[in-house]
């Protein structure tokens, strides 16, 4: 059994392919997924309730971190914005909106794009849930940031642009220690580097 924590983005459209994959060729190995935010996993993977995390790793210090992939961060507009024709979104126009800011516990993947581009964000509302965010957006509350894993996927009536300039997120998995970690997700995340590298 592998215990896995992740977010709730990984979890859903980055990791089934992957376990699916991985048990093509270990059909032995069965999985545990924890969803949560990045406080919650460091949590889980500190007490050894998980054996792998995979989060966004550009603010972890603590645990072993393998890099895996970046992400771009988008913007989320309601159809009616006036960007919503617009190629690109200019970043220093965030700070000009009403914002719903995705908190992700700690390390918030915005944080990355608004320190880069030194803005402060008019944050209107909170949410933990990406369905929620693109709801209050395709209902007229405001804009968003989200990563592009999530934006190519929504069934929401949004408008997703890439911003100028642009970031990422730095997706990654952590292990409390590499040295003592079992074989089995030695293995397993060895599958996940080499996917990853050649999709």
């Amino acid at each position: 059994l592998i215990k896995i924590g992740s977010f709730q983005s990984v979890a859903c459209y980055m990791l089934p392919p992957l376990i699916r994959g991985f048990q093509s060729i270990y059909p032995k190995v069965h999985f545990d997924i924890k969803e949560g935010i990045l406080s919650d996993i460091e949590k889980l993977l500190g007490n050894g309730e998980i054996d792998i995390g995979f989060v966004s790793i550009q603010n972890l210090s603590k645990f072993d971190a393998i890099k895996l992939k970046d992400d771009r961060l988008n913007v989320v507009l309601p159809k009616s914005h006036s960007y919503a024709e617009a190629e690109i979104f200019p970043l220093k126009q965030l700070a000009d909106e009403p914002f719903i800011y995705l908190d992700s516990g700690g390390s918030s993947d915005c944080q990355v794009l608004f320190k880069g581009a030194g803005l402060k964000p008019n944050i209107c509302y909170r949410t933990m849930s990406e369905q929620t965010a693109m709801s209050m957006v395709e209902n007229g509350f405001g804009v968003t940031v989200l990563p592009e894993m999530v934006t190519d996927r929504t069934v929401f009536d949004v408008v997703v642009k890439r911003t100028e300039p642009e970031y990422c997120r730095t997706i990654g998995a952590i292990l409390k220690d590499r040295k003592y970690t079992i074989g089995a997700v030695i293995r397993f995340l060895d599958y996940v580097i080499s996917s990853v590298k050649t999709a």
